[in-house]
């Protein structure tokens, strides 16, 4: 009998101890900095240069400035060259060597050629073309080429529908993705060689395309009947 006492006491006290260890193992660490204002709404790693860089809105770190994109660093968080980016930041990338971000601004640094979507070219903000005249939720780089979705319909005075394409100097419609009821495109992605755009937009016609449509080469169509939904 007491053989059997201790060994359930024992293995009580061995699961008691383990159970402490992995919840002390679960728990979040501060990092000594302590983000006040904002939020965090895209992360972007550099495994390059050990970096981790944050996207988001207007945060305040302690008690420093520190606008909608910069990042994170040993155990502190820093500007990109100092520069403020007062701006909501949605998505960002890596594309030719260089950080591009999405999201909504109107201005980077007093810029107001940078609209919507913008390049660090390792020393300051830059444009890419004429921007983008609303949101971009995504961003995302196919066979080498960047691909801008959100709910933006002009670029300059090109005509857009939600998505477009950097062709290395202009924003271009992606196959003439064709205008829907409230165009808003959230992703993209290339499936068995084909295109895959989803989002929000409703067509009306013999096509059926809704939420969801796939380039198959010669013309978008609809899949599997589409998505029913808001």
């Amino acid at each position: 009998m007491k053989l059997s006492f201790y060994k359930r006491t024992t293995g009580l006290l061995i699961a008691t101890l383990l159970i402490n260890h992995f919840s002390l193992s679960a728990q979040w660490i501060s990092n000594d900095v302590n983000i006040t204002m904002g939020n965090i709404r895209k992360f972007l790693i550099d495994t390059v240069n050990s970096k981790l860089y944050l996207g988001g809105n207007y945060m305040k770190v302690s008690n420093n400035v520190f606008g909608g994109f910069g990042y994170y660093e040993a155990t502190s968080f820093k500007l990109l060259n100092n520069i403020v980016v007062d701006a909501d930041i949605f998505s960002s990338t890596f594309y030719k060597n260089k950080i591009i971000v999405g999201g909504f601004f109107l201005s980077i640094n007093e810029d107001s050629c940078i609209k919507c979507v913008a390049q660090w070219d390792s020393n300051e903000w830059k444009p890419l073309g004429a921007g983008l005249n609303s949101t971009v939720w995504n961003l995302k780089v196919i066979d080498d080429t960047l691909f801008a979705m959100g709910s933006y319909f002009l670029s300059g005075t090109s005509y857009l529908s939600g998505i477009a394409k950097w062709d290395g100097n202009n924003w271009i419609n992606v196959y003439n993705f064709p205008q829907y009821d409230e165009n808003i495109v959230n992703d993209i992605c290339k499936y068995k060689n084909e295109l895959y755009v989803g989002g929000n937009f409703h067509s009306y016609d013999t096509n059926n395309i809704r939420d969801i449509a796939k380039w198959n080469g010669q013309y978008w169509e609809s899949v599997g009947g589409g998505i029913q939904g808001d």
